[in-house]
Order: structure tokens, then sequence, then C-alpha cells
């Protein structure tokens, strides 16, 4: 059960942790946003545990390759917890999280929000870049050439930006990439 800082906006969510051959490291599971996952869904079972999180959560929680729980809320808070629901740490990026982060191969964590954010599997920032104009709002995805493609804007995994589409407004959902 998770629960605003106000007090007046809840929703209660299971969470079953189970062994797969991969970790959920991006929105709906893979490149092309298919939500198509090669192992069982969760079941109904009894609460393992919650955490509060002291503000809105938008996004999904997306898994680490270690089994870290990574998710940001409405507050700016990016959070990094451990399988047993503790938290490992949490960094304050200062304006809300609307949408899922992504997990790297390397491990690295980009987390979309007034910039694009790259954060190290410890909670160390990497880089920062501001070329979304008004923020982004829709989940990162990892091209297969190891690029970012957020917003319309593709960044290096060094913080570069080699191209972007000038955002006239804001983008809205996510990109999707196919197999070709």
């Amino acid at each position: 059960s998770v629960t605003n800082a106000e007090g007046n906006d809840s929703f209660d969510f299971d969470l079953l942790v189970t062994a797969g051959p991969r970790p959920w490291m991006q929105f709906k599971y893979d490149q092309g946003n298919s939500g198509r996952v090669p192992f069982p869904g969760a079941t109904v079972g009894e609460e393992l545990w919650n955490f509060p999180s002291g503000a809105t959560i938008y996004g999904c929680v997306v898994f680490g390759l270690d089994g870290t729980l990574y998710f940001g809320n409405e507050a700016g808070n990016f959070y990094a917890l451990n399988p047993d629901g503790s938290q490992q740490w949490m960094l304050p990026l200062g304006y809300k999280i609307e949408t899922s982060a992504l997990v790297a191969p390397n491990g690295d964590i980009f987390v979309a929000s007034d910039e694009l954010y790259c954060v190290a599997p410890d909670g160390t920032m990497r880089w920062h870049n501001p070329a979304g104009g008004g923020g982004y709002h829709n989940p990162p995805n990892l091209r297969p050439d190891g690029n970012i493609l957020c917003a319309g804007v593709v960044i290096s995994p060094a913080g570069e930006t080699p191209w972007y589409y000038p955002n006239p407004g804001q983008w809205g959902g996510g990109v999707a990439l196919a197999a070709d």
C-alpha cells in the first residue's frame, strides 16, 4: 500500500519477486514496449512489505541486474530498494518523476525528469542532460547502438547529444523501437 504525503491518495499493489530469465529493466519490458514477458505473472498472495515513498508514484518499478528495485515519485526523489523492501539509497532530483526509469546492461540507471539523469547503481550521479527542453515526460529507451532515446532526443551513454528533434511541447507516451 502506498499513500502520498497528504494521506489523500493511496493505492494498493502486490509485488511478487520471482526468478526469471532477465530482470524487468525498462518500461513495458522490452525495446518494442510490448509488455510481453517470458515468465509467469504475479499471483495473489500476502503482502511481503510496503515502502512509504511520501508522494505519488506515476511510473512502474524497474529491476536492476542484482534485483534492486528503482522508481521515482512526484516529489522528485529517486529510490533504490533492496528486494526485501529496505532502502539502499534515495537521490533527490528536485523535479517530479512521471515515468519509469531504464536500467542499461552495465547497470547504469537512466531517469527522465526535468533533465535526463544517468545514475550509477550505488546512487552516484554520473551526468545529467537538459536537451529535452521542458522536461522528459516519457520513459527512456535503449537503442541497439547503446544510445538512449527519450522524448525525441538521442543521448550517448557518456551524456552527449548526437541529435534531437526540437520539442515544441511535451512529448507524451513512450518511444518504441522496432527490431530492425
